[in-house]
């Protein structure tokens, strides 16, 4: 599954755009974006400027905001520690801050202890991935549009792609996207990625007639 960074720089390059641009028409200095693109936290203030800057620049590429968030969150869970990046970790280290002191490190354990908790309650609901649900079309379906609407339902907190192109949620776990046809056969994928990296894929073989 493609980081946020890595969906950010696509699309950008997509619309054939530079960074300069993107830059002077979003008040996001250049150096940020390209930290974004990069994947590369640490050279940005702060975890809260990060989800801002991220929501913004997704906003401006016409992308789903929430699930390039949920991507940042999904990249961050992987390291530990609440999900903040390692350089941002490091400089509190150094700094004497936080994780050294005491009440923070039995913060840390308990955390850990919940975590190990939950995950062995939900071990065997997780092995076999995201619920994931495609309602339309059907299998085999003839259509003579050049467009058609994707639809169906997913857990709320997965990561849902219509042939790699990600798509949003809403707060029911329902998505819809209007996907573009070729002249016959088209081979329509559909996955849903949890949080732990786990997949449910479903594919759709529908044919488009030409008129």
């Amino acid at each position: 599954m493609k980081t946020a960074g890595e969906v950010l720089r696509q699309a950008r390059k997509e619309r054939g755009w530079g960074l300069g641009q993107v830059a002077k028409e979003t008040k996001i200095r250049e150096a940020f974006l390209q930290a974004l693109e990069d994947n590369d936290y640490t050279r940005l203030p702060s975890a809260t400027s990060a989800r801002g800057f991220l929501k913004n620049y997704a906003e401006y590429l016409d992308l789903p905001a929430e699930s390039v968030l949920a991507l940042f969150r999904r990249d961050h869970q992987k390291e530990g520690r609440q999900g903040i990046p390692v350089g941002w970790r490091e400089a509190m280290d150094r700094s004497g801050v936080s994780w050294r002191d005491s009440g923070q490190r039995l913060l840390a354990v308990g955390v850990l202890i919940g975590v190990l908790f939950y995950l062995g309650q939900q071990y065997f609901r997780l092995a076999r991935g995201p619920f994931l649900e495609v309602q339309y079309p059907q299998e085999g379906e003839e259509v003579v549009l050049e467009k058609i609407e994707v639809a169906g339902r997913a857990d709320r907190d997965a990561l849902v792609t219509v042939n790699d192109h990600l798509v949003a949620l809403n707060q029911r776990g329902e998505f819809r996207y209007l996907l573009d046809l070729f002249s016959g056969e088209n081979q329509i994928t559909i996955k849903a990625e949890s949080r732990n990296g786990q997949e449910s894929v479903k594919q759709v073989k529908v044919f488009h007639l030409d008129k």
